[in-house]
């Protein structure tokens, strides 16, 4: 039934015939959608995720809020996931999962390994000078910074719940805080943030 109602209510936001779409609904971000349906079971997402769930499912589910439904059976299911997310023991494989990450982005977008975007410092303060830069997915843009950020959460958030927070800007005060970022290095990144 869930799983029959997430689709009808999903048409109206899906690209209409003129190409205009309200919001955009990937259907593949979820649990295994090759094999699982739309919805799942606690108990089936919670197996998926402790047995085969892909580091990009990790890093994601560390920024995981209740957004609709039950919150307490939300905030549940979160509680239940931390163990997935948040290891007790140093996971250093997690870098090379989030640089595969990083390097699969840059296969899909092409543009993003240019000549130009690798010069991002030699741009102007002007905002024409940025006119053609990724904010997003750029060199030195908002995903390396949320990038950075993570990989460092995901380093020591098993030991230290202080760094499981969901906002960036909030994570990067808790690494200060924790002495796992210095503060000129978290003074940059927070000021890279604001403005890109």
């Amino acid at each position: 039934i869930l799983a029959r109602m997430g689709r009808t209510l999903s048409d109206p936001l899906l690209p209409q015939a003129n190409g205009r779409f309200v919001w955009r609904v990937d259907w593949r971000l979820r649990p295994d959608p090759s094999v699982n349906p739309l919805a799942l079971s606690v108990s089936a997402g919670l197996d998926y995720y402790f047995s085969h769930a892909a580091a990009w499912e990790r890093l994601a589910l560390a920024k995981a809020r209740v957004a609709a439904g039950d919150r307490a059976s939300g905030q549940n299911f979160i509680r239940e996931l931390s163990p997935f997310v948040w290891r007790r023991n140093l996971a250093f494989d997690t870098l090379d999962d989030i640089a595969a990450l990083k390097q699969t982005i840059h296969a899909r977008h092409p543009g993003l390994a240019s000549e130009r975007e690798r010069h991002w410092r030699d741009r102007g303060d002007a905002l024409s000078d940025w006119a053609d830069f990724n904010l997003k997915l750029g060199v030195g843009g908002i995903r390396e910074i949320e990038f950075v950020t993570q990989a460092l959460q995901m380093l020591w958030g098993g030991r230290d719940t202080n760094l499981r927070t969901t906002t960036c800007l909030l994570a990067i005060e808790a690494l200060t805080s924790a002495r796992i970022l210095n503060a000129d290095d978290a003074r940059g990144l927070e000021q890279a943030y604001g403005f890109l």
